[in-house]
């Protein structure tokens, strides 16, 4: 109820319509920074792994574990998932753009696409052993030797290896043991890191380099130790090199395949699964120049499986044993 004197009152205000409201607001849109953990991690370019890194500004990728076909390669976050400046060992300027989905990609303007590498669908091994069965011998074969034998691993970093320390006996230092096919007892001088004190198989006969027996070296690395196998360094024929200019031992290593048994198979009958098998190339005759230097180098991504045929294997028309 008005009252003399009182102020006149407002009009009553609409009542807000939120069904028809307008709302203005200026928005300004700036393209997202790039996030590092986009692009961050190991990649696979189909023939190897690549270890990316990234800072949301600059990216920089290797070829792992050893180099390939470009080795590193640095580019620039041009958008949140768009690269450009990309310096592979091409003519011209390099793009590249990931592509999220249930597996991420990057395609580069070259062609290639790397998918992302998952880690943990990678299989580790506590057992590993290197199976020999020919060496080098043109004629009688009958044993093997090893001076050492390295194995790197993991997709993180490659410098993990087994053993990290040389062995010093068949169960020392612990938790890592060896077994070999003959002469056990003596297997950790295949994995000692000493030079001139090579493992050497029994006397167990042979022809033209195949052994009559394949010769096995085994290693437990531990429940600790288990490892993703990258690279595998052999060494031989050290005495030889040292002796002469030869570069390597006639009883060195031809044939080799590594194979790898998970945690909880028995170390000498359980099943192992097939990683790597090389076989040296080698003209009759001749020395075998891959154990030079600091050893043969096989990269289990790159490496090729086989390479000529067995030793006393027949060519063409000639069956006679050992033909060519």
């Amino acid at each position: 109820e008005r009252r003399a004197g009182d102020a006149p009152r407002p009009p009553p205000r609409p009542a807000f319509d939120s069904q028809n409201a307008t709302v203005s607001i200026d928005v300004v849109l700036q393209a997202a920074p790039a996030s590092s953990k986009d692009f961050a991690g190991t990649w696979s370019d189909g023939l190897g792994l690549i270890r990316v890194a990234s800072n949301g500004v600059r990216l920089l990728a290797s070829e792992y574990p050893s180099p390939r076909k470009w080795g590193a390669v640095g580019a620039t976050h041009a958008t949140a998932y768009a690269l450009s400046d990309a310096t592979f060992r091409v003519s011209g300027a390099v793009t590249g753009e990931l592509f999220k989905g249930a597996t991420d990609t990057i395609r580069w303007s070259t062609g290639d696409t790397w998918r992302r590498y998952d880690d943990t669908k990678v299989r580790r091994y506590r057992y590993l052993r290197i199976s020999i069965n020919e060496t080098f011998r043109q004629r009688a074969g009958r044993i093997v030797e090893v001076d050492d034998i390295e194995i790197y691993g993991g997709v993180a970093s490659h410098e993990d290896k087994v053993p990290p320390v040389g062995l010093e006996g068949r169960e020392l230092p612990r938790p890592f043991r060896c077994w070999a096919t003959t002469n056990t007892e003596d297997c950790f001088k295949a994995f000692d890191k000493r030079e001139n004190a090579p493992w050497r198989s029994a006397d167990v006969g042979g022809w033209a380099g195949a052994l009559a027996q394949t010769q096995v070296l085994t290693l437990d690395v531990g429940d600790g130790h288990q490892l993703a196998p990258t690279k595998l360094r052999i060494k031989c024929g050290v005495s030889a090199r040292q002796a002469s200019r030869s570069v390597g031992s006639f009883d060195c290593p031809r044939f080799v395949v590594l194979e790898g048994a998970v945690d909880g198979e028995d170390p000498l009958t359980g099943r192992y699964e097939s990683i790597v098998s090389y076989r040296v190339p080698n003209e009759p005759g001749a020395t075998p120049a891959a154990y030079g230097g600091s050893g043969l180098l096989i990269d289990v991504a790159s490496a090729t499986a086989w390479r000529g045929r067995p030793a006393g294997a027949s060519c063409g028309s000639r069956a006679s044993r050992g033909g060519r």
